[in-house]
C-alpha cells in the first residue's frame, strides 16, 4: 500500500494496534510524496534542526540528526521519554519526512528500586493496565516489561507509563 505521508502510515498503524485479537502487524506500506512535497535531505535536516530548536519539550543540542533518503535519524540523550516523544512528532509531520529512526536515549536518575516502584505506581494510577501480568526488569537504563496483556492498547498504555 502507498501512503503520501509519514503520519498517515503511523496513523494506520496505531488504529491497526486497538483492533481486538491482532498480535502482529506487518507494515507494508510505503510513503509516496507528491513531487511538489519531495525535499533533498539537506533541505529536510535543516528543517528538523529547526523544529527541534523551536520546540520547548526538546533541547536541540541534545539530539543529532542524520537524513538519509528522506529517513530521518534522532540520535542523542534526553531527560525524560516525553521529550524523546516530542522529538519524533516534532519531525514525523515535516514536509519530505519519509521515515524516522530513534536512537534517543533517556538518563538514569534513580535507583533500580525507585524506578521500578515508580513504575508500578503509574500502572496502579492507569485504570487500563491490568498489572497481576506484568513484571518489571530494570537493566541499566532499559525498562523490560515482561507478561501477558489483553490487548494493543494496553500495551501501549503500559509502555506510555514507563
Amino acid at each position: 500500500m502507498k501512503c503520501r505521508f509519514l503520519f498517515k502510515k503511523n496513523t494506520a498503524e496505531k488504529a491497526a494496534k486497538k483492533v481486538t485479537g491482532v498480535k502482529a502487524i506487518a507494515l507494508d506500506i510505503e510513503v509516496n510524496l507528491p513531487g511538489n512535497s519531495v525535499r533533498n535531505d539537506t533541505d529536510i535536516a535543516d528543517a528538523v534542526v529547526n523544529a527541534l530548536k523551536w520546540h520547548s519539550a526538546v533541547r536541540e543540542n541534545k539530539i543529532n540528526v542524520k537524513v538519509e533518503s528522506g529517513v530521518v535519524t534522532l540520535e542523542g540523550t534526553v531527560d525524560w521519554e516525553f521529550q524523546k516523544n516530542s522529538a519524533k512528532m516534532m519531525v514525523e509531520n515535516l514536509l519530505g519526512v519519509t521515515g524516522i529512526v530513534k536512537n534517543i536515549s533517556i538518563k538514569q536518575k534513580s535507583s533500580v528500586t525507585d524506578i521500578k516502584q515508580k513504575i508500578s505506581s503509574a500502572f496502579h494510577r492507569s485504570a487500563t493496565i491490568d498489572t497481576s501480568g506484568i513484571k518489571i526488569e530494570i537493566t541499566g537504563t532499559k525498562a523490560i516489561l515482561k507478561g501477558n496483556i489483553r490487548s494493543w492498547a494496553e500495551k501501549e498504555d503500559a509502555e506510555n507509563a514507563v
